[in-house]
């Protein structure tokens, strides 16, 4: 990642440093703080119980230039969503103690209650391919789905689609092929 990086003009080959990877990537892309990218509608929840993979997300997230926060499980995720307005949620679906689908199904039964008018968009990031994956997601009420190992420019095309930023600052909301 830190080649990919490199090439593509984000980080400087001089400055990588091997002590903090997600630091470095971080600080040298130049990312929005959390406080930031949330007066943006762009700060990504990411729910993912395995801390190699969280760290492979994070850093294609900086990459990109999202700022991310992070949650070990749907639980924390859950009271973490509940905190703060996410602009996206980027959740693995087979996790300990709440997996992805419950979480989606807790985030859109909690929308509903509340009558909040913004669905925030929930994408799927899971290793499992097998056929009808992708629509028992939909059925649990995420609105995208993308299998593991994830490519950066996949990455960077699905959460440019569910990010739509108008130029005031206000959220666009998701695409009209969304349904």
């Amino acid at each position: 990642l830190q080649a990919v990086g490199i090439v593509l003009g984000r980080i400087s080959p001089d400055l990588v440093s091997v002590a903090d990877p997600v630091a470095s990537v971080v600080h040298l892309a130049e990312l929005p703080t959390a406080d930031e990218a949330l007066a943006q509608g762009r700060l990504l929840l990411v729910v993912e119980d395995n801390p190699v993979n969280q760290l492979v997300v994070r850093r294609q997230l900086a990459l990109l230039g999202y700022a991310a926060e992070a949650a070990e499980d749907g639980v924390e995720a859950f009271a973490m969503w509940h905190r703060k307005d996410y602009g996206l949620v980027l959740t693995d679906c087979h996790m300990p103690n709440m997996d992805g689908y419950q979480l989606a199904t807790a985030i859109r039964d909690a929308e509903a209650a509340s009558g909040r008018h913004r669905r925030v968009p929930i994408v799927a990031l899971t290793a499992n391919a097998m056929a009808g994956e992708d629509e028992r997601c939909f059925a649990a009420g995420m609105d995208d789905y993308l299998a593991k190992p994830v490519p950066l420019s996949v990455m960077g095309q699905t959460l440019g689609r569910w990010l739509q930023v108008d130029p005031e600052g206000e959220r666009a909301g998701p695409p009209e092929d969304a349904a």
